[in-house]
Order: structure tokens, then sequence, then C-alpha cells
């Protein structure tokens, strides 16, 4: 094999210095010969992984597009693709978005995935859907993201609990260019609202937020309601549909978000006829059950 250019060799040292993936890969495995599904930006299919028809890791990559949406097919291996995937992120200094969803990562192998995102600071789209982080993968997530100028993070349905909510909210309280954060489907819960609602208090960047289906009843959103939305002038959209809230949130919510800000609370059956009705007359639709 040819020698490697020294700045490329310096890249991979920094990277495979990051990782703790038991599997050995190298630069043995090409990105030319690792299959994946890729989808372009909007939705608009450019190719899938089919025995006649093969896109690789290398191609979706070289492509002119923003690349996202890489997928390997269900049953073959995602780590020889990790060590390619996170050098070109490194060195490929005209992408800006970057989505990986469907197990590509977990808290073992993110390393890999941060060490390639200290290198590139011209990424500001990164959605991470999931995959099994957990609490360890999101911790070391926002240590590298916390002074990196990403201006959208997607952690849906990544397996996090209430207990990394201290970390995401320092990790809010500090950062001044994220502008929207999905954290739906994540089984949050009520406690992790007094984090949420803090880190509102002190954020002035983040304008979209989303917690869909985090089992969040009327005593989070009443928390969330009265620590951050009455003092956050910034959130312009907060999702907090498919959860548990009742009347009592819903007019919590409904007296303390200003103006600016609108708020979906689509799928919590809880809320009276009469109640949604009222909020809803009241606020011409800045506040939406359905």
């Amino acid at each position: 094999m040819d020698a490697l250019p020294q700045d490329t060799q310096k890249t991979l040292k920094r990277i495979r210095a990051s990782t703790h993936i038991s599997h050995a890969v190298d630069l043995r495995y090409h990105p030319r010969s690792i299959p994946v599904y890729f989808v372009s930006r909007g939705g608009t299919r450019l190719a899938t992984f089919g025995q006649e028809n093969k896109t690789t890791l290398a191609e979706a990559l070289s492509s002119p597009s923003l690349y996202c949406n890489l997928r390997l097919p269900d049953n073959e291996d995602r780590r020889p693709a990790l060590l390619p995937l996170a050098f070109s992120l490194a060195k490929e200094r005209n992408r800006n978005t970057l989505k990986l969803h469907h197990e590509w990562f977990s808290a073992r192998s993110i390393p890999v995935l941060t060490a390639a995102i200290k290198e590139n600071s011209h990424l500001r789209t990164l959605s991470l859907d999931d995959n099994a982080l957990g609490d360890t993968g999101l911790l070391l997530l926002l240590g590298a993201l916390l002074h990196h100028p990403l201006t959208k993070l997607s952690l849906h349905a990544v397996r996090v609990t209430k207990e990394s909510l201290p970390y995401l909210r320092k990790f809010l309280e500090e950062n001044n260019t994220l502008t929207s954060l999905d954290a739906s489907y994540n089984n949050l819960g009520d406690e992790a609202m007094i984090h949420l609602g803090l880190a509102l208090v002190k954020n002035t960047s983040l304008q979209h937020l989303k917690l869909s289906g985090n089992c969040i009843t009327s005593q989070g959103a009443t928390t969330l309601a009265e620590l951050g939305l009455a003092r956050n002038i910034t959130l312009t959209f907060l999702r907090l549909s498919s959860n548990q809230i009742t009347d009592a949130g819903a007019v919590a919510l409904f007296e303390n978000s200003c103006g600016a800000l609108s708020i979906s609370l689509c799928w919590n059956s809880g809320t009276s006829a009469k109640i949604r009705q009222h909020i809803e007359d009241s606020t011409a639709g800045r506040i939406s059950f359905r």
C-alpha cells in the first residue's frame, strides 16, 4: 500500500485514538466496499441498496448534494463503515448536513463520530435518530458539540433518560449556536422538565424544541411553562405531542407562553373539549390540539 499523505495520517491517528471500537477497523475497509441506503435532502430517493443496485459509502459521500440518511442494510455490520465515514466527515469541508439513522452508533462507538465532528467546523445539521446512544453516548456527543457551531440537532428515539438532563441543561445554557433540538420519544418524563425549564432561562439561541412522546404529564408541562417558557423570549415553536398532558398542563402552557411561541399539543387526549376550544379561540391557533 502506498504511503498516505502526512495530514491524512494525522487525521486518522486522531480519530483512531478517540475510538473504543473492538472491531479492527482500518483503511483496508474501503468505503467503496460498504453498501448503504442513500436518500437525498428533501426525501427524494437517489439510490437504494439491492441486488441490482448497490450504492457504496464512497458514492454517497462524493455526491455533490448534501448527504443524509445514510443507512446500511439491516443485516450488515456497521462497524467497518465508521472509520471511513468519520474520515470523510473530517476532511469534507463542503458538507454541512449529516443524517445517520437506525443504529449506526451506540455509546461504545460514538467516539469515532465525535472525533470527526471536532475536525469539521462546517457541519451545521446532525441527525442521529433511532441510534442506541443512551445517556453515556449523549454525554460524549454533547462534549464534542459544546463549542461547535452546529445549529440543528435531532436525537429522536436515542434511548436517553432523565439522567442525561443535567448534562443537556449545561449544554443548552452554554451553547449559543443551536437553534433546533428534537429530543422526541426518549421517555424523559416530568423530572426532566425541571432541567429543560431552567436551561431555557439562560439559553438565547434555541428556537425550535420537540419533546413528543416523552411521558410528560401536566405536572411536567406546568414545570416547563413556569420555569422556562415564562422567562424565555427566543423559543418560537414547542412540540409536546403524544404526551399525557391534561387540562391543568394545557392551561399552564397557555398562561405562561409569550405571543411569539407556537405550541403543538396534538394527541394529548386528557384535555377536555371545552378547554381545547377556549385555548384555541384565545390564541387564534397559536396553541394547537390538532
